[in-house]
């Protein structure tokens, strides 16, 4: 289960294509919604010649201050007045009084009666979530008459008093002109509140997501003829089952939680290591801290910027490996992944291996690239290999925080080898590799630094390098070892030839180096003669600016230039 998606798919980022309806039946509450909620598709239809016909269901006599059968006939006249704007002339008034609407047989009853008569192939009617009871009723009506009718119908719910979880946007950019001039002829409610200017802002705002061409969007729910037949509840919640059917979660409860298990001798690089975690943007993560130094380690606190923290203590100082065993038996996390107190990750680690095994459930673990850099911050390499089981029997290139991995894994019994006072780690992902596949998340995001930890990595490196070895030789066998060697033979060669083709090629851009060094120099000597010559040039000038026969004749020269003025 995710957290987040790209772009999440609900939204669209495109207009939504209105071609293929041509005859259109709009259920409106009252003497307005029509043109308030869908005026500007209704437009649309029009113009490409689509039937419309439009039931306003209620009177409107509450819908201002006025005597109420004065309000009627004025409100009955705006609904007509804007049809005439917007080009249809199908309008039935059916007179319900306001807020007398409820999901009766009568009701449901007058819908199939309408249905039947206008056969539309879409039907617009106001959202469940609407405000106002009426719009409330009336979208549950609209439901259960199509369910009856059993027909294929196209249902639209539109908004009005309170947006909706929209999955069809239409572009009314070239009618919205149009909308706004209907929308003006409702000056009873105009009167009570500035519906147009609010509504028309919330049709600039639907125009968000469909690019900076589109001035102005009305926002739908559409109900293909096919899902009438499912629970009303589930068409209510498209963001819901949308996010349920790409493993995105619903409630935070449901994300994962991440253990992060930090073996700490209370370095002050505990602090980056500690830090590194609460940036994580990953949002449900607990810090089990391992006191290895044996009731020595200083204080944490239960919480460090809103991330759980909790320090086992141990009365005896731990190798690596038992600290790791007390980490995974004290974590509670769905997925669990070490860290040293001289590491730390990049702020998208988790999330993105998170990520991968929601992506890959099958494989139980995953793993990102990691930098390794010396004490000083310097750059080392990077770990960051595709999968293969052969490249982790001949050397381990996962750190341990490379490595996110399921709870499951230790259910089947994988444990840290305490005999190993170093390599634990490796043993550890050639037990889980026994069980499942590792997904590979290309790109760094985390550090490895070199050389603050544990001595005993280069001292006795050899040593318990071979004690992994044949602990495995035992229980693989020597066909796994014969393979391994065959993998590693091939790749080898394939090594060699590769370093073969990069001396070529370097040697070819040698000499053409060489080449050009040689022409670059042709050039700046021919370069460095011109100058040479330029400046003789301009000190002859200036010698003969300078000399007494050019000052003596400066007067002749004068008087030819007048001489050449005049002709």
């Amino acid at each position: 289960m995710l957290d987040s998606s790209p772009e999440f798919p609900l939204y669209p980022n495109a207009s939504f294509d209105i071609s293929a309806f041509r005859n259109v039946l709009v259920l409106a509450p009252h003497p307005d919604d029509e043109v308030y909620g869908c005026g500007g598709l209704l437009r649309l239809l029009v113009e490409q010649g689509a039937k419309v016909h439009v039931l306003v269901f209620t009177n409107g006599a509450q819908g201002g201050d006025s005597d109420s059968d004065e309000l009627i006939t004025r409100r009955r006249a705006e609904s007509q007045a804007a049809a005439a704007v917007i080009g249809y002339s199908g309008l039935t008034f059916l007179d319900y009084e306001d807020r007398s609407l409820g999901f009766d047989d009568g009701l449901i009853q007058t819908l199939l009666e309408s249905l039947t008569e206008h056969q539309p192939d879409l039907v617009l009617a106001p959202a469940i979530t609407e405000r106002h009871p009426d719009h409330q009723v009336l979208a549950l009506a609209a439901v259960e008459a199509l369910r009856q009718l059993d027909q294929p119908v196209t249902l639209g719910f539109y908004e009005v008093s309170a947006p909706l979880i929209a999955n069809a946007l239409i572009d009314i950019s070239s009618v919205f002109e149009r909308k706004a001039q209907a929308m003006s002829c409702f000056a009873t409610q105009e009167a009570l509140e500035p519906y147009r200017q609010r509504l028309l802002a919330l049709n600039q705002y639907r125009a968000y997501s469909l690019g900076a061409d589109v001035a102005a969007a009305e926002a739908y729910q559409i109900v293909a003829p096919g899902e009438l037949r499912r629970s009303f509840v589930s068409l209510l919640q498209p963001a819901l089952r949308l996010r349920r059917s790409q493993q995105l979660a619903i409630d935070a409860a449901e994300l994962p939680l991440v253990s992060v298990i930090i073996r700490s001798v209370d370095r002050p690089s505990l602090n980056d290591a500690i830090a590194s975690v609460i940036a994580q943007t990953y949002p449900r993560i607990e810090m089990v801290v391992i006191d290895a130094t044996g009731g020595r380690h200083r204080r944490l606190p239960d919480y460090l910027h809103n991330r759980s923290v909790r320090l086992v203590q141990s009365e005896q100082p731990l190798s690596r490996a038992a600290a790791a065993n007390a980490g995974l038996h004290a974590a509670r996390g769905d997925e669990l992944i070490f860290l040293d107190d001289d590491d730390f990750f990049y702020p998208q680690h988790i999330a993105r291996l998170v990520q991968a095994r929601a992506q890959s459930p099958q494989n139980l673990a995953a793993y990102a690239g990691v930098e390794v850099v010396d004490a000083e911050g310097k750059h080392l390499l990077i770990y960051d290999h595709s999968w293969e089981f052969e490249r982790l029997l001949v050397t381990n290139f996962l750190p341990i925080h490379a490595v996110l991995f399921s709870r499951r894994l230790l259910d089947q019994g994988c444990r840290i080898d305490e005999n190993l006072p170093i390599l634990e780690d490796w043993d550890f992902w050639l037990q889980i590799a026994q069980l499942t596949t590792l997904s590979h998340v290309p790109g760094v995001s985390a550090v490895y630094r070199y050389g603050k930890g544990f001595s005993e990595h280069t001292k006795h490196y050899r040593e318990w390098r071979r004690t992994v070895v044949m602990k495995w030789l035992e229980k693989l066998g020597t066909t796994a070892f014969e393979q391994v060697f065959f993998w590693a033979a091939t790749h080898l060669d394939e090594a060699s030839q590769l370093v073969t083709y990069r001396e070529k090629q370097l040697a070819e851009c040698q000499n053409s180096l060489n080449e050009y060094q040689t022409q670059l120099a042709s050039v700046l000597g021919q370069l460095q003669h011109a100058q040479q010559e330029t400046q003789t040039l301009r000190s002859a000038l200036d010698s003969l600016l300078n000399s007494r026969s050019w000052r003596i004749t400066q007067p002749l020269r004068r008087f030819s230039q007048l001489i050449d003025r005049i002709r």
